[in-house]
Parts: C-alpha cells; sequence; structure tokens
C-alpha cells in the first residue's frame, strides 16, 4: 500500500504545529492515514520505521513512514508540507493478488483486475457523515463500536512509535495489544 498526503505547508504559528496545542502533524494527522492502512492491510501494525525532513527542531511537517502488519502486508506513507494545491490532496495504492486499487482524493476509484479496469467518479467523502452517524448509532443501542477499541490502541501506540522512529533513526516494534 502507498499512501501519499500533499499536506501543505502550515505558517510556523499554526496550533496544529505546537506540541504543546496540537501536538504536531504526526500525532495530530498522521495517525488517520496510519489507521486506515491498517483497516486496509486487516491486521495490526508490527512496526514502523520512519524518516522525517525537519524545517525545524520541534515538529515533522515532511516525513517518510514504512509501517509493517502482522499479516505481512507492508504500507508507505508518505506526507508532505513541500507541495502543491494545484494536486490532491490524498492518493492511495493498494496492490494484491495481481489487483489494484487507486483511490485519488477519496473523489475517484481505480480498479485494475486481469484485463479489466473500471474507474468510478464521486463527490469528495472522507466518511465524516458516516462516522458520525455510526458513533451516534451505537452509543444509543449500546452496541460495539464500528472500530474495535484494540485497534484504537495499536493505531495510537503506531503513531507514538513514528515519533520516536524519526527522532532515533530506528525501526520502532509496536506492542501487541490484547482485548
Amino acid at each position: 500500500m502507498l499512501y501519499r498526503i500533499n499536506a501543505g505547508a502550515l505558517d510556523a504559528s499554526h496550533w496544529s504545529i505546537s506540541q504543546a496545542i496540537g501536538g504536531g502533524r504526526i500525532l495530530g494527522e498522521v495517525c488517520h492515514f496510519i489507521d486506515l492502512l491498517q483497516f486496509f492491510a486487516g491486521s495490526p501494525v508490527t512496526s514502523v520505521y520512519a524518516h522525517a525532513q525537519r524545517p525545524d527542531t520541534d515538529s515533522e511537517q515532511d516525513v517518510s513512514i514504512s509501517v509493517s502488519f502482522e499479516n505481512g502486508a507492508m504500507g508507505t506513507i508518505v506526507y508532505t508540507s513541500q507541495g502543491n494545491t494545484k494536486v490532491p490532496k490524498e492518493y492511495v495504492e493498494i496492490y494484491a493478488g495481481g489487483k489494484i486499487a487507486v483511490i485519488d482524493n477519496f473523489s475517484h476509484l481505480t480498479l485494475a483486475e486481469h484485463s479489466r479496469r473500471t474507474r468510478t467518479r464521486g463527490r469528495e467523502d472522507k466518511g465524516f457523515r458516516a462516522e458520525v452517524s455510526a458513533f451516534v448509532s451505537c452509543i444509543a443501542s449500546g452496541s460495539a463500536p464500528p472500530i474495535p477499541f484494540e485497534q484504537s490502541v495499536i493505531t495510537t501506540l503506531a503513531t507514538l512509535a513514528v515519533l520516536d522512529s524519526c527522532r532515533s533513526g530506528l525501526q520502532v516494534s509496536v506492542p501487541r495489544v490484547k482485548a
């Protein structure tokens, strides 16, 4: 899997870059991309290796992350603030068993299998409304959450491991989580 995020530059005074307020872009935003790759892999993250280009000493706004999963799947996240707004923000490629899925800014989906290729277009939809609806429904009915708690914990641990890896220059294992 390859996930490229053309995040755009933020002023150094922006709240999301502040370690004290927003936690920085890795904690505040990259966590979502790790979570989505974990969902696509259908398997928990086992380790990460990250390298950041730092314009200053407190914020990683440009980072490349290799993510390994328990089932052997691999993912790469390239998060950059160096891009241009003329190119869409998010682009995902997923390869498996001779098949390819490409999600372009959550508005175009291309699927390729054997000699067939299909492309669908729609409105950009990152699932925010469906997420809130599922959460409210879960609370109202007392049912289990749509995202297992363990998956959220692993995403959090993997995100913290990305920060550790950026700063140490080493691959960092993500602890196993049991329910």
